[in-house]
């Protein structure tokens, strides 16, 4: 239980400053973990906060596929997830 706790003071001194930075521009920001599949926690939350956005990264895995005329980067599987079961849009960062 303690390891879970230093993670999650890490991660939320890592993000501080980018939550900082949203809030100072007027958007509500807030610091939520959980343990379980990732996937299925973001919904969960996104549900239950009623939220407007999910705004998530990408690891965007390293190898592209060609198709037709150009190449198409595949997204990480939570993301992708995400992505087609969320009702909430969905907006993700490589």
């Amino acid at each position: 239980m303690q390891a879970l706790n230093i993670l999650k003071l890490g991660a939320e001194a890592m993000l501080k400053d980018r939550m900082e930075k949203v809030k100072a521009n007027g958007i509500n920001v807030r610091f939520i973990t959980g343990m379980g599949a990732p996937e299925e926690g973001i919904i969960d939350v996104a549900e239950n906060e009623h939220v407007d956005l999910i705004v998530m990264g990408s690891r965007e895995l390293k190898r592209e596929k060609e198709y037709g005329a150009g190449k198409l980067k595949l997204l990480g599987s939570v993301a992708r997830r995400v992505s087609e079961i969320a009702e909430s849009p969905v907006m993700i960062i490589k």
